[in-house]
């Protein structure tokens, strides 16, 4: 009984340690993760979003945002129409 009972007390204990490292492992990635993306941000706003010296970044994020959906949406209904047919349905 008492066997049992302490059993059942490790092994709730080694599910709280676990998920307490995991969640610290979460959140020591983070940041690596948020640089990771600003970097593609960064890479695909030089290479889509053609910035000017005398504009906000913003401006050429807009920009780069614009053209990378309308090459997206061009590509996604080539596919569309290579798979399905000019008038394919689902």
């Amino acid at each position: 009984m008492i066997r049992r009972e302490l059993k059942s007390r490790l092994n709730e204990l080694e599910k709280r340690y676990a998920a307490a490292v995991q969640a610290k492992r979460k959140k020591a990635d983070a940041p690596t993760d948020f640089a990771r993306w600003h970097a593609i941000q960064v890479a695909a706003v030089a290479l889509y979003g053609e910035p000017k010296m005398e504009e906000p970044l913003r401006v050429a994020h807009l920009r780069m945002q614009e053209k990378l959906n309308e090459e997206f949406a061009a590509a996604a209904q080539e596919y569309w129409i290579r798979e399905h047919g000019e008038n394919g349905t689902l």
